[in-house]
């Protein structure tokens, strides 16, 4: 008898929580875009190919096609393609793309639209030494990008509030229906429920604290940077002979900064669950070949070398991306702490079911303190050895994937020699 009372009420229970649930709205496709995409996706295609002509007659023919379907917003972003692949003879067609571009873009109230448009605007006027009207479109681009940035925020604000409030009333709802069928298992429901809602909030605190405190921290710095250098250019205080050393000074900080961005999407992504593994078979060859590449930058200024010992028939089972972000996290921090005209050494091997990949740098070394915070998860912020800043979530999430994966990571470093190692389990897919 008990046994059915509670098969009743598992039934009643799993009704209730699938009746609470909201289902998501069906989001329908605008099939007057689909011709207007397969045309600018082909001009995109010739102007990656560096054939400006070709790119623009395809978005001549986008522009027809957005025209005729009424799609005002696409004819606007099609003008400002236009305008920008034309070239500098054709500046007053330019503007003329550019003034029908924010025409349109004014009355659809589009502000990202215009801030775009304007800053195209100021770029012209620039090149054309009209020094008074490429100020004015700048600073009507900072208006809009301003109002932009604090929309974001309040809307940012508003949805963390409403999802606050409709997890908050959920809960409240099921509840509710749980202590209607049965007051016996309303204490044990509500427990387990409250705990596992408050182990989730404690978490999105935990994330929100640390992008926080990273925002704080490690971002306002090189934002600002590069805010009072723009406005230093602009304001025309830096000389032409100090330009080229200033813009160098302003990429760096941008590299920082978009460094940072995306280490921290991904980390609090994976904080929130939001990123799952999907295993696959590849060679990791052309995986660090590539971000070679994406690096060429930072090790080009140090001189440094490379050491590969990746055999091409090698391969490694896990998720791609994944392993990308690992790869990218750990030459960028071999080449952060290499000395100039220095080697980094990777090596890649597989034995049995394990695939074994080694990153070496003789740098400046690891201190022991350092090493224990990487093995307890809770590394601080580090300047390399040309200043590049880090936050230490890179090597978090490195550590954090491969755990995930099943494999293991290990740090041998001493003065002169520093090695990260780790292993990930091979498996036929």
């Amino acid at each position: 008898m008990k046994r059915k009372i509670n098969i009743t009420i598992s039934c009643l229970l799993l009704f209730i929580v699938i009746a609470c649930q909201q289902k998501a709205p069906v989001q329908k496709t605008d099939t007057r875009t689909a011709a207007f995409s397969k045309i600018t996706d082909t001009a995109k295609m010739y102007h990656s190919l560096q054939k400006p002509e070709m790119a623009i007659k395809y978005y001549k023919r986008a522009l027809q096609n957005a025209q005729k379907n009424n799609l005002p917003r696409q004819q606007a972003e099609t003008l400002l393609h236009m305008a920008k692949l034309l070239p500098k003879k054709d500046a007053d067609t330019s503007l003329h793309y550019l003034n029908n571009a924010l025409h349109i873009a004014r009355k659809l109230k589009h502000k990202q639209l215009q801030s775009d448009i304007y800053h195209s605007i100021a770029q012209i006027h620039k090149q054309q030494r009209d020094y008074e009207a490429a100020l004015f479109a700048l600073e009507a681009h900072h208006r809009l990008t301003d109002s932009l940035l604090e929309e974001h925020r309040r809307k940012d604000i508003e949805q963390v509030k409403a999802q606050r409030n409709a997890a908050y009333e959920r809960s409240i709802a099921i509840l509710v229906c749980t202590a209607l069928l049965i007051i016996a298992l309303v204490f044990a429901l509500f427990l387990r429920r409250t705990q596992k809602l408050n182990q989730k909030l404690a978490l999105q605190v935990e994330v929100t604290n640390k992008l926080f405190s990273i925002i704080s921290h490690d971002l306002r710095g090189p934002a600002g940077s590069l805010k009072q250098g723009l406005e230093l250019v602009d304001g025309g205080s830096i000389t032409i002979e100090e330009l080229p050393d200033f813009m160098r000074l302003l990429k760096k900080q941008s590299i920082v900064l978009n460094e940072t961005l995306d280490t921290m999407l991904i980390w609090s992504r994976s904080q929130l669950n939001e990123l799952r593994q999907a295993p696959v078979v590849f060679s990791p060859l052309a995986i660090i070949q590539n971000n070679l590449v994406l690096l060429e930058g930072q090790y080009m200024s140090k001189n440094l070398s490379f050491d590969l010992d990746v055999p091409a028939d090698v391969t490694i089972y896990a998720d791609r991306d994944q392993f990308d972000f690992i790869i990218r996290n750990l030459l960028s921090n071999a080449i952060k702490f290499s000395l100039e005209n220095g080697t980094i050494e990777i090596h890649v091997s597989r034995e049995n079911h394990r695939a074994t990949v080694t990153v070496r740098d003789y740098g400046v070394g690891i201190s022991t303190e350092r090493q224990q915070q990487f093995l307890s998860g809770n590394l601080e912020t580090t300047f390399g050895t040309s200043g590049e800043k880090g936050t230490g979530l890179g090597l978090r999430m490195v550590k954090d994937f491969i755990n995930a994966a099943g494999g293991s990571i290990s740090l041998e470093s001493r003065k002169g020699n520093t090695c990260f190692s780790f292993t990930l389990p091979y498996q036929n897919a």
